[in-house]
């Protein structure tokens, strides 16, 4: 009762195919696990470029709306877009332009003290000191 070499070769040549076949599977398995792993950032990156450009439409179409509450809301309470407000500045207080000398009454109403003569130095002969 012996072994079959016949059976033998047979049994040998099933292991190595059934090796052959674990080997290809894993080759398989590492295949579509890189293809998914490019897949996977594929989809990333143009998620990433879809929320980019959303965005940058949504900043375009910010800039060009009006905001028509605002401007009305400002136009009441008297904002006229300048620095002196919607009343302008009263002609009173406009003094650019007059002529004025030394020693006049300037516009804020007191006197200036530049035409006057000075008593520093009359007693030491026009020295300071």
């Amino acid at each position: 009762m012996g072994v079959d070499p016949f059976s033998i070769a047979i049994m040998g040549a099933m292991a190595i195919a059934g090796a052959v076949n674990q080997a290809q599977n894993r080759k398989d398995q590492k295949k579509a696990a890189s293809a998914q792993q490019a897949a996977q950032r594929e989809a990333n990156e143009l998620q990433k470029n879809a929320a980019s450009q959303a965005e940058q439409q949504n900043n375009r179409a910010s800039k060009q709306t009006v905001d028509a509450n605002a401007i009305l809301g400002a136009i009441q309470e008297g904002y006229s877009g300048n620095l002196t407000g919607s009343q302008g500045v009263d002609r009173s207080q406009l003094t650019l332009g007059t002529p004025t000398t030394l020693g006049s009454q300037n516009p804020m109403g007191t006197s200036s003290a530049m035409g006057r003569k000075s008593t520093l130095g009359n007693k030491n002969n026009g020295t300071l000191f």
